[in-house]
């Protein structure tokens, strides 16, 4: 059984990055996954479907490939919304994505001043847990915050090819 749930996920995963339409109002409406990390809980909030799932405990983060970009190691998702709606489409859109690690924001910092670069972004560092970087016409910017003896981060994906 836990076999067959592991493609549920990662198929409910999948639904956030999709251009979903909807069909009473004709235009795109924005789609939410929430992902509990205390209870394997999932909530997903799209066109045609709003349900509440509990899955096993399925740790996808080091998994999550954001435009070359990865999360760091033992990151568990918490949410992530996609957004592609009219008033969006000239900017290509919005990803944000939640997620906490159990290791602190310097460390999440560090992996993330590796890994924007990596990628072919062009690295800004403000200092104060966040960091940006730009590749064309995309925005990748990260928030960092200790959470207890780990950390709470947001990622926001904005742009298009």
């Amino acid at each position: 059984m836990p076999r067959l749930l592991y493609p549920v996920s990662l198929a409910a995963i999948a639904l956030a990055g999709c251009d979903v339409q909807h069909s009473s109002a004709d235009k795109a409406k924005d789609v939410h996954i929430a992902v509990s990390d205390t209870d394997n809980k999932v909530s997903l909030d799209i066109p045609a479907i709003n349900a509440n799932l509990t899955l096993p405990a399925i740790k996808l983060g080091e998994n999550v490939d954001m435009d070359g970009i990865t999360l760091p190691p033992d990151s568990s998702i918490r949410g992530v919304d996609v957004t592609d709606d009219a008033k969006n489409r000239s900017d290509g859109g919005r990803v944000h994505l939640a997620f906490a690690n159990k290791a602190s924001p310097d460390a999440v910092l560090a992996h993330f001043r590796q890994a924007i670069p990596a990628a072919g972004y062009t690295l800004t560092d403000p200092g104060g847990g966040a960091l940006s970087g730009v590749k064309g016409n995309k925005h990748f910017a990260l928030a960092v915050q200790a959470d207890g003896s780990g950390s709470r981060s947001t990622v926001d994906l904005t742009g298009r090819d």
